[in-house]
C-alpha cells in the first residue's frame, strides 16, 4: 500500500520531470535564435540562391562587407566567420554549408554541385540527392562526393597546416555546429537530471514503502 510519503515522493519526482522537459523546450527555441524560430527566413528557391543564417553574435564577412542572417550569398562569394561565430548557407535543393568559428572560405554552388575551397578553419557540406559536393584546398580536392545519393563531407584547415584534416571533430562541433552542439550538449545535461530525479525517486518510494515508521534502520 501507498504512504503517504511515498505519494509525496513520486509526485515530487513528477513536478520535477514536467519542469525539466519544459526548460528544454524553451532553452532549444532560445538556442534557435528568433530568426530560426519564427520562419522569417525565407527558403532558398529551385537553384542557385543561398540565405545565410548566423550563430554568433558577430556578422560574418562576405567579400569583405558585414553580412547577417537573411542575406543572400551569391556564388564566387568570400565568407569569412570570426571568434565564436559560425554560419550556415542554405542553399534550399541543393543542400548547405556550414562555417565553423574562425573560417575563411569560398563558396561556389549552381545546378547539381556545391563546391568549397578552405582558405583556413573548418567546413562542412551537406548536399542533397542529385547534387555533388566538394571542399578543396590550395593543395586540391579533399573530399568529393558525386550526385547518386546525398552526401556529408566535413574538412578542417588549420592555421599554419600543410594538409587538410577530413572527418575533422572540429568541423563538426562549429560551423551550424555551433548551434547544433549546444542543443546537443543542453538535451543531455537535461536528460541526465531528468533520469537522476528518476532514480532518486524510486529509491526515496522504495524506502518509505520497506520503513513506514520514517526511522532510520
Amino acid at each position: 500500500m501507498m504512504t503517504p510519503r511515498m505519494q509525496k515522493a513520486l509526485k515530487s519526482v513528477a513536478l520535477l520531470l514536467i519542469f525539466c522537459v519544459a526548460q528544454l523546450y524553451i532553452q532549444v527555441n532560445l538556442a534557435a535564435g528568433p530568426s530560426a524560430a519564427s520562419g522569417s527566413i525565407p527558403m532558398p528557391a529551385q537553384g542557385a540562391v543561398g540565405k545565410l543564417v548566423v550563430h554568433g553574435n558577430q556578422p560574418v564577412l562576405v567579400n569583405g562587407n558585414a553580412a547577417h542572417t537573411g542575406d543572400t550569398i551569391s556564388a564566387g562569394a568570400t565568407l569569412e566567420t570570426g571568434d565564436q561565430t559560425g554560419a550556415t548557407i542554405d542553399l534550399g535543393s541543393l543542400g548547405s554549408v556550414e562555417l565553423a568559428p574562425n573560417t575563411k572560405a569560398v563558396l561556389d554552388y549552381s545546378d547539381g554541385q556545391i563546391k568549397v575551397k578552405i582558405i583556413t578553419g573548418c567546413v562542412i557540406v551537406h548536399s542533397k540527392r542529385g547534387t555533388s559536393g566538394d571542399i578543396s584546398t590550395d593543395q586540391g580536392s579533399a573530399a568529393h562526393n558525386d550526385s547518386s545519393s546525398a552526401g556529408l563531407l566535413n574538412v578542417c584547415l588549420p592555421p599554419g597546416a600543410t594538409s587538410p584534416v577530413v572527418n575533422s571533430a572540429n568541423a563538426a562541433a562549429g560551423g551550424g555546429g555551433a548551434a547544433g552542439g549546444s542543443h546537443a550538449a543542453l538535451i543531455i545535461a537535461v536528460l541526465s537530471g531528468v533520469t537522476g530525479a528518476v532514480i532518486v525517486g524510486f529509491i526515496v518510494a522504495n524506502h518509505e514503502s520497506s520503513n513506514p515508521s520514517g526511522t532510520t534502520p
